[in-house]
């Protein structure tokens, strides 16, 4: 708790979207999170991606998907990741995956692209966060709404079909 209380102040102008979803909730993400930043600081990164609509595709990212068929691949599965979250039966009609129903994406991708396990797992952390590496995602999911993970994959599929 007093990691987290001191955590806060680096939450900036989305100070007002942690308060609404309480200190309990703050508490959790920074328990669950903490090993993903070094420095209290670091929140400030964090708190984006539990917030922004949009998330930047990283230069690594971009050099990934420039190789090969990939690009290709990616938005076909990031369709398929976004039909998925928009429209799977979630416990309680929650705002978020839990752990076990980002599993059940995970595994429904895997049956659909079975040769493409890699680039599975790396289309799901570009549409969640724009990058190759970060947070652990199936720690990272809960704690974004469904409508911001469905919402970015569908910005960053119209971005990548701009990315020549």
């Amino acid at each position: 708790e007093k990691v987290a209380t001191a955590a806060l102040e680096f939450t900036g102008e989305f100070r007002p979207l942690v308060d609404e979803k309480g200190f309990a909730y703050w508490t959790k993400v920074i328990s669950e999170l903490r090993s993903g930043f070094a420095k209290l600081r670091d929140v400030e990164s964090l708190v984006q991606l539990l917030f922004v609509e949009e998330v930047t595709l990283e230069d690594e990212a971009a050099a990934f998907l420039a190789e090969g068929d990939h690009r290709e691949k990616f938005l076909q599965i990031a369709e398929r990741w976004a039909d998925l979250v928009t429209k799977a039966e979630f416990a309680q009609d929650a705002d978020s995956l839990t752990e076990e129903e980002f599993n059940q994406c995970f595994a429904a991708l895997k049956r659909d692209y079975k040769k493409e396990k890699t680039l599975l797992f790396k289309t799901i952390r570009i549409c969640v966060t724009g990058s190759l590496s970060g947070y652990e995602l199936k720690v990272l999911v809960p704690f974004i709404e469904r409508s911001l993970l469905a919402n970015r994959a569908r910005v960053m599929i119209a971005n990548v079909r701009g990315f020549v």
